[in-house]
């Protein structure tokens, strides 16, 4: 945790460099982590030799169109000596495992002090949200995230965590928190939602903030958490990969990318998308020397604002403005179009979110014309044939009539691995 401070103070001022001195930093750590990857990494270096590039003729972020792209497949493909330095003990680095979501999950290797820059990353932008030193934060999430519980700065009464597992029902997670009583609260947002939908005293849990990730978090979940518990909500987006991408200010106008750990780029057909445009998002990693990442897809869609407009803030990061989710959170529409489910979810969720008795829900799209619901319901959910058949006209009118909807009611959505609830999969393919 003493790490974790020291680096902290180390980046905080980061956020508000002049550009120019920004610019440095990052050109700089650009070209280590890329002479790095050619000398130690054997995969890197084969994929440069490949295109015939020397690491010599790479001077700073704007020559990165020069290097090739990774792809999550080659990862998968590769045996680990291939992908991490030679010169890391793999015994005291940190690890990471994907949640599988898009396929075989990923073991990653963190080297220590790539793995403190992350955790000051995290608590950069919380105190720059209004964190304080003495706030109490619940954390619920899975176990293996779980940081050691007996720090010194604990028994000091400093950044202060009380762990819950996300696991759990719903209910027993609002009798924690109500014994734990936090000022912060850092979860799902799905979590906090099918708490505010299930629990009559939802209530009476009232932090001053709230910090969501690990989800893509729609209006209508952002809606409910803030009403119902009178809190300021920040999103952070984030991935097992590269930790912290992005976070909101407290402007909520975008996420601030966290450019002094990453290079983000958002392409469509491999070329760079204008500001305001929908693109892939590709990862380069700065810090990370046991196992680095350049231009990696990570699979997500965005959208990039302009750089020359300054966010009030007064963070001098560029932003990225809407994260619409995975390439498998679109739906296809019947003539082939794809539509983000952040801008269909509201309308094809709407008696679901204002139906009493649902406690939770997951759509699918099996086919280009079926779309499936798996619903979980208590007692005091009625009348079941009246529900579907309303849902299937809300569909059909959203997506059109010849589209297929089939409503199950189910005893249990589970959560992945890394305790995200994915509310929507798609089966079908976007090529």
């Amino acid at each position: 945790m003493l790490g974790r401070l020291i680096s902290y103070y180390k980046i905080k001022n980061n956020l508000r460099l002049p550009q120019f001195k920004l610019d440095k930093l990052i050109n700089n750590k650009f070209k280590n982590i890329i002479n790095h990857s050619y000398e130690k990494i054997p995969f890197y270096r084969q994929k440069f030799d490949e295109e015939g590039i020397n690491p010599q003729n790479i001077h700073s972020v704007n020559d990165i169109e020069k290097l090739p792209l990774t792809i999550r497949s080659e990862v998968q493909q590769n045996p680990i000596k291939e992908l991490i330095s030679p010169d890391v003990d793999v015994n005291i680095c940190g690890t990471r495992r994907t949640s599988g979501s898009t396929g075989v999950p990923i073991k990653l290797f963190v080297n220590k002090e790539a793995s403190e820059i992350d955790a000051a990353t995290w608590n950069r932008a919380y105190f720059e949200n209004g964190l304080k030193y003495f706030d109490k934060m619940a954390v619920i999430r899975t176990e293996r995230k779980f940081a050691h519980k007996n720090s010194i700065f604990k028994k000091l009464g400093i950044l202060r965590r009380e762990y819950i597992l996300i696991h759990q029902p719903p209910e027993t997670i609002f009798n924690q928190l109500i014994k734990t009583k936090p000022d912060v609260i850092q979860t799902a947002g799905s979590l906090l939602f099918n708490i505010a939908r299930q629990m009559p005293d939802a209530k009476k849990i009232n932090p001053r903030l709230t910090f969501t990730s690990v989800e893509l978090l729609d209006e209508a979940i952002r809606e409910t958490i803030t009403s119902t518990y009178k809190t300021e909500l920040f999103d952070y987006y984030s991935c097992e990969e590269f930790a912290s991408i992005a976070w909101e200010c407290k402007e909520h106008s975008g996420y601030h990318i966290n450019a002094d750990n990453i290079i983000v780029e958002v392409l469509k057909n491999n070329q760079p998308v204008e500001p305001g445009e929908s693109g892939e998002i590709y990862i380069t990693s700065l810090n990370n020397y046991a196992q680095p990442f350049i231009r990696y897809k990570l699979g997500d869609i965005v959208k990039l604002i302009d750089s020359k407009e300054k966010c009030p803030c007064g963070v001098s990061f560029p932003k990225i403005e809407v994260i619409e989710g995975r390439d498998n959170d679109f739906i296809t529409t019947l003539d082939g179009n794809v539509v983000s489910i952040v801008t269909l979810g509201y309308m094809l969720n709407r008696q679901i979110r204002e139906t009493e008795g649902i406690i939770n829900f997951q759509i699918i799209q099996e086919k280009i014309n079926k779309i499936k619901y798996n619903i979980v319901i208590n007692d005091n959910f009625k009348n079941r044939e009246l529900f579907i058949t309303n849902q299937i006209q809300i569909v059909k009118g959203c997506l059109g009539d010849e589209m297929n909807v089939e409503v199950n009611f189910v005893d249990k959505i589970n959560r992945d691995p890394s305790g995200k609830l994915r509310t929507f999969i798609s089966n079908v393919s976007k090529i």
